[in-house]
């Protein structure tokens, strides 16, 4: 179905009749980002990098932004291999967005065999949270270990037992930042944070149920002490932040990706990951013909991941 939509962007009809219509002389440059399922609406990791594209589309007005989920079927990533294979507008430019590490395969088999595809020089792809892959694809990471080290110290502060709940058991990015965790709570005098993870693969990022339901049978377990859970789950962290609304006191926990103080006052620190700031700044230089870095690591000296205390209400 969305075969349809490319005579309405910015795709050229091979046309030599006299009668055809002149080519607008003004640039375009059209960005389509596919969304994570169920990211969108997140509050946080995805919300974040939404804001950012917009701002970037309001300080350059010639950018137009669309933008997809997965939960609309395969077909968006044959609408992106389509886009690629045809023929740009004379002054028209093409960015691919695949805003998570899930969509890898995706971005290595659009770019693996680009001899097909004309004007590559005015296409791009750029794909989040991965290492640099031999592809012909725009790549980057932020990195959670250090961060999230010290949100392990500052957790230890409250509490001498702590449990990492994973949206997904295979996420590498997840399970460094766990990793991270783990290593400052037991640097702090914590004890060995359990880990547990909702699930094998990305569907863990959009299970708030179940993160309830882990919470409570956490602290259950717990009920002699107040304990501390680090959820790395995405969309599903808001079942661990009800659960704390609705029994105070009764667990510390943390805000992931965002400031999300709002959420719980148990939350004690977010780590905060400004995809926002990322996502704005690659737009414009794409806009303002700058070079692009093939991959770039972003840690807590990039200042684009902190741990950032509660806001003051």
């Amino acid at each position: 179905k969305y075969l349809l939509l490319l005579p309405l962007l910015l795709l050229a009809a091979c046309n030599d009749d006299d009668n055809s219509p002149v080519a607008d002389a003004s640039e375009h440059w059209e960005v389509m980002v596919l969304f994570p399922e169920s990211g969108l609406g997140d509050q946080g990791y995805n919300d974040n990098t939404l804001r950012g594209l917009e701002e970037a589309a309001q300080e350059r007005t010639d950018i137009s932004l669309t933008y997809f989920t997965s939960e609309e079927g395969e077909d968006v990533g044959e609408f992106f291999r389509a886009l690629l294979y045809y023929e740009l507008k004379e002054n028209s430019h093409l960015l691919l967005v695949l805003a998570g590490s899930e969509y890898r395969d995706l971005a290595r088999s659009l770019m693996a065999d680009t001899s097909r595809y004309p004007d590559l020089d005015r296409k791009k792809v750029l794909l989040f949270e991965s290492e640099e892959v031999e592809e012909p694809v725009h790549t980057f990471r932020i990195l959670s270990e250090r961060a999230s080290y010290q949100l392990g110290q500052l957790a230890a502060s409250r509490a001498t037992q702590a449990a990492v709940l994973l949206g997904s058991s295979t996420d590498p990015n997840v399970s460094k930042a766990a990793q991270g965790f783990a290593e400052g709570f037991k640097a702090a005098g914590g004890g060995e944070p359990e880990v547990h993870a909702l699930s094998d693969t990305s569907v863990g990022f959009a299970m708030p149920a179940e993160a309830y339901s882990y919470t409570a049978q956490w602290v259950a377990a717990h009920a002699d002490a107040r304990t501390f859970i680090y959820p790395l789950a995405g969309g599903s962290n808001h079942g661990v932040y009800r659960y704390t609304r609705e029994n105070e006191d009764r667990l510390w926990t943390a805000g992931v990706d965002a400031d999300q103080s709002r959420f719980s006052k148990d939350i004690i620190a977010s780590v905060v990951k400004h995809t926002d700031r990322i996502l704005k700044q690659f737009l414009m230089d794409w806009r303002d013909g700058k070079e692009l870095a093939k991959h770039t690591d972003y840690d807590v000296e990039s200042g684009m991941i902190e741990v950032v205390p509660p806001r003051t209400p």
